[in-house]
């Protein structure tokens, strides 16, 4: 008789319709709860992704630099950057010919971050690779195709979100000092990578920066290359920062600074792929009962 009843069209042939009506009627519900609790909710702590995933600690990893010798191209010795997932690029020139072409033997595509300089005196410019391909026997190349007295500074780091990283930006120029800050930075959440980067067309005995930064690599003026250097600071917490570079006799100094962002973990979006699949799950189990 049940199997009988589930199927006589003259008792229950409108209760498919009903049980589907009240189960979309339900669902939308739900729906609407879900969306009133997102907007109700604070924005989430700067030290967890858009989904709540918790930032991942960046690392700094191998460096390298090089200066030329005759004022045209120049390539660093190689380094290992296996694991890597952020390189940084430092070109010290001659401002009125521009950095030049830069590159590297992974063939890797490098972008344009800060870049400051002095008419007709040195110039820095920053780039960067998000997500490289990395390796052994890793070698790179500043000052291709022009003139431009070059120093080359790179430094590879780990940790770093590989899609959208790069964070805030500054930089700065002037003639006649000892000192000079590349302007303020504030990171929009904790745990972010700070880089700043030094362009000198003079000699000098000493290049230094404040402020807590770690000093990758850093070469004086020489008689084919511009001096300069590449320094970083990996925060904690997120807060303004503008560091000091100090050279030891007063000239003209070109300064930049980027902040870059770190990967989210994954441990939080596992759980909420699992919750989504298990709500799918249930669902489909919900529907199929309807339309017995």
């Amino acid at each position: 008789m049940r199997g009988y009843m589930r199927h006589d069209p003259s008792r229950f042939g409108a209760r498919p319709v009903g049980s589907a009506l009240r189960l979309l009627v339900a669902t939308w519900g739900v729906v609407c709860l879900l969306v009133a609790t997102a907007w109700a909710q604070p924005a989430a702590p700067s030290n967890l992704s858009a989904w709540g995933e918790p930032r991942m600690s960046i690392a700094a990893g191998p460096h390298t630099f090089a200066v030329s010798s005759n004022g045209s191209a120049i390539t660093t010795s190689a380094i290992d950057t296996t694991g890597m997932t952020l390189l940084v690029m430092s070109v010290s020139y001659y401002q009125p010919n521009g950095p030049g072409t830069v590159s590297d033997s992974k063939g890797n595509t490098w972008v344009a971050a800060g870049t400051a300089g002095n008419t007709g005196e040195a110039g820095t410019a920053l780039f960067y690779v998000k997500n490289p391909t990395v390796g052994t026997g890793h070698t790179f190349t500043a000052g291709t195709g022009v003139t431009t007295f070059p120093g080359l500074f790179v430094a590879a780091f780990s940790g770093t979100d590989t899609t959208a990283n790069r964070d805030q930006e500054n930089s700065a120029a002037t003639q006649g000092v000892t000192t000079l800050q590349p302007g303020s930075v504030t990171p929009t959440v904790d745990n972010e990578l700070v880089v700043t980067s030094l362009g000198t067309p003079n000699d000098t005995t000493s290049i230094t920066i404040g402020s807590g930064f770690t000093m990758s690599d850093s070469a004086s003026h020489g008689g084919n290359n511009m001096g300069g250097g590449l320094a970083y600071i990996i925060q904690t917490t997120a807060q303004a920062v503008n560091p000091t570079w100090t050279v030891n006799t007063a000239m003209s100094l070109a300064a930049a600074i980027d902040t870059f962002k770190p990967a989210a973990g994954g441990a939080a979006a596992a759980v909420f792929r699992k919750t989504i699949s298990a709500l799918g799950t249930r669902t489909g189990s919900r529907q199929a009962h309807a339309s017995d």
